[in-house]
């Protein structure tokens, strides 16, 4: 069960990740929604956080090799919604600082989320 975990995280990652950098405007716009909705926004990206990471921390127990990168970033998304939702100011605080940011600097994050991506759909073969 945990290859197949790991592919389909990796197909997740790929896609926002290629999202991050060739839809960068539109990360920038999106956070805007967000923080201009308040509690309620700052609730839809901890959700966002809660679906991947309680999926991965469900499923993917691996604290081995390249496999133990997923288990991180699942443990770190799950804990990146729970303190959202438990302490809203704190992801208020981030969506709005992600809001204003040059939509140009949502690349970065994109190339490391390929990477991640392109890393555990490889790496069987590596």
């Amino acid at each position: 069960m945990e290859r197949e975990v790991q592919v389909f995280v990796a197909i997740l990652l790929l896609v926002v990740g290629g999202s991050h950098v060739l839809q960068s405007r539109a990360w920038s716009e999106f956070f805007s929604v967000l923080s201009a909705r308040g509690v309620t926004g700052n609730f839809v990206n901890a959700l966002l956080s809660l679906g991947t990471g309680g999926f991965i921390v469900a499923f993917h127990q691996v604290y081995d090799g390249v496999p133990l990168l997923l288990t991180v970033y699942g443990w770190l998304s799950l804990a990146k919604a729970a303190l959202y939702f438990l302490a809203p100011g704190i992801g208020l605080r981030s969506i709005k600082k992600a809001s204003e940011k040059d939509p140009r600097l949502f690349v970065v994050p994109g190339i490391v989320l390929v990477a991640l991506g392109a890393v555990l759909l490889a790496y069987p073969s590596l």
